[in-house]
């Protein structure tokens, strides 16, 4: 089993809701077409008009309780919040063993993302972890598609839809969760050196399977940076290879069919 963990923005922060819950369904799609066994809780303030279609499928909206932020400098410890949310939730029911994943809701998991993620575990039994090291990213806007190589730029610094971790046994203390290594996965940019600390082991997945979603108005990066600084790193990291765009058409078709 893997569990997603979702934050979705407020209604009344978002520049276009019927947007967020457009981006929201494309994610929650992808997870559903990225096969194994899932279930995904949505931490929220607003639920989708149409949220009741997913409740057959393992995806729960969870109403959270803390006031809705009042200006942008507030929007980031509003998303850590419902991030917890979601991860209290998912610690309640889940197993040892059992898969975790903080989800972007706005970012696209590969049509092979389980078996990847999957297969990478059961070759390495005694791995914690899985940083994303490579993927995609998709300007909506301007239809155009970049590549995180892992090399001269790494995925998981650049995106927050970017580790997989196998619980163990002492993230389901909830007593103690300041103390536990779950709670701790704050800042993406850090998180394979957070696994370090907790002396766990981190892999250094080089698959692309997460696609990350910018420059489409309603996008939390867009806003703390600004159109034009998200539109250059795309541009400087642009996707022309033709064996990465016939991998990118391969493993996001939905998006290939989309735009």
């Amino acid at each position: 089993m893997i569990y997603y963990a979702i934050p979705l923005r407020a209604k009344s922060t978002s520049n276009n809701w019927e947007d967020i819950c457009l981006r929201l369904d494309d994610t929650l799609q992808s997870i559903i077409a990225s096969g194994g066994e899932y279930k995904v809780f949505v931490a929220c303030h607003d639920e989708p008009e149409e949220s009741s279609r997913y409740k057959n499928l393992n995806i729960h909206f969870l109403k959270v309780s803390h006031s809705v932020p009042g200006n942008k400098d507030n929007y980031m410890a509003d998303k850590e919040s419902k991030k917890n949310v979601a991860r209290r939730k998912i610690l309640e029911e889940a197993r040892v063993d059992d898969l975790f994943m903080f989800l972007d809701a706005d970012d696209i998991l590969s049509s092979d993302f389980y078996p990847c993620v999957q297969k990478v575990f059961d070759i390495n039994p005694n791995a914690d972890d899985i940083a994303f090291y490579t993927g995609f990213i998709f300007d909506v806007s301007r239809e155009k598609i970049a590549f995180l190589d892992g090399k001269e730029k790494f995925f998981y610094r650049n995106c927050g839809s970017c580790f997989v971790s196998k619980i163990r046994k002492f993230d389901l203390n909830q007593e103690n969760e300041v103390d536990t290594f779950l709670c701790a996965l704050k800042n993406h940019t850090l998180f394979p050196e957070i696994s370090i600390k907790f002396g766990r082991s981190v892999i250094a997945f080089k698959e692309p399977v997460v696609c990350y979603i910018v420059n489409h108005g309603s996008n939390d990066a867009t806003e703390r940076v600004g159109v034009s600084a998200i539109e250059s790193f795309v541009n400087q990291f642009l996707c022309k290879d033709p064996e990465n765009l016939s991998l990118f058409r391969k493993k996001f078709p939905f998006i290939h069919q989309k735009y």
